[in-house]
């Protein structure tokens, strides 16, 4: 489905029935890469969210304007998508990466109607690139024979196990994305110039009650662990957790456990 919108006409998935939960993917990938692991989860669950997969601005089917030149543009987008889609209603945010930093700026511009939060190795707005040092846990070369050139320049960076798991899981859930992403806007001024908000999310606003979960991994070299602590100041009812054995791709590197935690976040909305 389609919403025409100020800066462009953004695409989403809507699934089930229930109270609204908008669920943001990374950078470079489309709501695919966040559909793909979730939504056998809701299925089996048989939980009751009213789910709303994103693309976020230049990213899969949304397509962006002139006037889309900053982040803090997309989450204007955004906003005006849940005026025309869920007018009057309170919803709950789920981001993955930067999807997690969009979901950041949009609940501190709409905090009366966002329910509660949860972040998956977030973008974070004051970074100190206190990263772990690159690691591979697992390697296989054979996987490197699959792949051309640039999906294995993504695939190493990405992943911290070489495997058949992780390899089908990436040519499935964000190879797909890779493909329709708007590389010229992402590579653009834009990641050098307007890439941070211009506002911090939550500046003076803790803490906040709603329901926060904040997951990490032990082993993230893209945006690490150690800058995201702040948040559990902001959020007094936070689950955080640093997943020991996990890189920037959380879902993919500890599946299971991610999902036990995200039914448990949403049985507190």
């Amino acid at each position: 489905m389609k919403c025409v919108t100020s800066k462009g006409e953004l695409f989403y998935r809507e699934e089930g029935e229930g109270q609204p939960l908008l669920i943001f993917h990374s950078m470079g990938t489309d709501h695919r890469s966040m559909l793909s692991w979730l939504e056998p989860f809701f299925q089996l669950e048989e939980i009751s969210v009213r789910r709303f997969y994103v693309d976020l601005p230049a990213h899969g089917q949304t397509k962006i304007n002139s006037k889309l030149t900053s982040t803090d543009h997309m989450v204007q987008m955004i906003e005006e998508f849940i005026e025309q889609v869920l007018p009057g209603e309170n919803v709950s945010l789920l981001g993955m990466s930067f999807g997690g930093y969009i979901a950041q700026g949009l609940m501190d511009r709409l905090l009366d109607k966002i329910n509660g939060i949860a972040l998956l190795a977030p973008a974070v707005h004051n970074r100190t690139n206190q990263l772990p040092k690159k690691i591979i846990l697992e390697s296989n070369k054979r996987i490197l024979q699959k792949m051309n050139e640039d999906k294995w320049n993504a695939f190493s960076t990405l992943m911290i196990y070489e495997n058949d798991w992780s390899y089908t899981c990436f040519m499935n859930e964000i190879q797909p994305g890779r493909e329709l992403a708007d590389r010229a806007f992402s590579q653009s001024d834009w990641r050098k110039h307007s890439y941070f908000l211009s506002q911090e999310p939550f500046y003076n606003r803790g803490p906040l009650t709603n329901p926060a979960l904040l997951l990490l991994g032990r082993q993230d070299s893209i945006c690490g662990y150690q800058d995201h602590l702040p948040l559990l100041e902001t959020f007094s009812n936070c689950t955080c957790a640093i997943l020991d054995g996990a890189g920037h791709m959380l879902p993919i590197d500890k599946r299971n456990l991610v999902q036990e935690h995200v039914k448990d976040w949403i049985s507190k909305l």
